[in-house]
């Protein structure tokens, strides 16, 4: 019958052992076309105000402030570490902030909390952070100083010496592709941070080569003075008394 002969008809869809559409099949990875033109632009511009930073100082502040350019935040902290201290967290530069105030609460609790999270191991690679993370009596000083979302992002050169890290905060939750970004900034800035204190210490070195130099050659002089003879003379009252006088 002719009812029976459609039922019996194969299915016009692809079997599995056809094969697969060249057009069909996706990258794993985002091509560089799906990265936004504009992150990209941004990116460069930032690691390189990174890479022209002149001191420690002035990398703090590109990296508190010019990070605007690739990420939203509302706070922002730059944080170094001294490892000879137990690492001591110190606080070096705040974004939107000419002049730091150290005596600062705010200051003196984010120093206080980086302090007891180093402790616990937790700030030793990016991470989001928030209130859950401190003791309980640092919790309402949060939500009076930070905002409920914090990401961190140490720096870190080579694979263990910790030079410092990124406090960013604000009221949204951060997303994957932003840390990220956080952490491709947090590398180029620990090598530029890592370069800058090695030249510092070898123009240190040669100010003070200079310096003990000089201090040769001044007392090479004074000595050099001190045999060179000197003639001495005096001023007297005088009277002229004729040798041979005659009257006439």
């Amino acid at each position: 019958m002719k009812t029976a002969a459609v039922a019996d008809r194969p299915s016009s869809a692809p079997s599995s052992t056809s094969k697969a559409n060249p057009s069909d099949s996706r990258p794993a990875t985002p091509s560089p076309n799906d990265i936004d033109p504009k992150v990209l632009v941004g990116l460069l511009q930032l690691e390189g105000q990174i890479r022209s930073a002149q001191s420690v100082k002035e990398l703090c502040f590109v990296l508190a402030n010019e990070t605007r350019r690739l990420l939203t935040f509302r706070q922002a902290f730059l944080v170094s570490v001294n490892s000879a201290r137990q690492l001591t967290c110190r606080v070096e530069a705040v974004s939107s902030v000419a002049v730091l105030d150290r005596q600062a609460p705010m200051i003196q609790w984010i120093e206080q909390v980086l302090g007891h999270l180093w402790k616990d191991k937790i700030l030793e690679a990016p991470c989001p952070l928030n209130h859950s993370r401190v003791p309980k009596e640092w919790q309402c000083d949060w939500k009076r100083f930070a905002f409920p979302h914090v990401v961190w992002c140490p720096l870190i050169w080579g694979k263990t010496e910790l030079l410092g890290g990124i406090w960013m905060a604000r009221e949204l939750p951060w997303q994957d592709g932003e840390i990220q970004l956080i952490r491709r900034v947090a590398e180029t800035a620990a090598h530029a941070w890592q370069a800058l204190q090695r030249t510092n210490k070898k123009t240190g070195r040669l100010n003070l080569v200079f310096q003990k130099r000089w201090l040769w050659v001044g007392a090479a002089a004074v000595a050099v003075a001190l045999c060179l003879p000197v003639r001495l003379s005096t001023l007297a009252p005088v009277e002229v008394v004729a040798q041979a006088p005659a009257v006439v």
